[in-house]
């Protein structure tokens, strides 16, 4: 067990975002401890589709 702490990140989708590279359609932007831990491209549509769907589920069930 020691002094290590898990870290529950945050993740960040966008339609389109400015990287090292240019322009870039479908980012992913994984954040933990407050500083980006990850960029993806390609996966973001996928994401917002995703979170979408959970939560039209959870206002359908009165969760939301």
């Amino acid at each position: 067990m020691g002094d290590a702490q898990e870290t529950i990140g945050t993740v960040v989708a966008a339609h389109a975002a400015l990287l090292p590279g240019g322009w870039a359609r479908d980012v992913r932007i994984t954040l933990a401890n407050g500083r980006i831990a990850g960029i993806e491209t390609g996966g973001a549509s996928e994401h917002f589709r995703q979170a979408i769907r959970l939560r039209s589920c959870a206002i359908r069930r009165g969760d939301g």
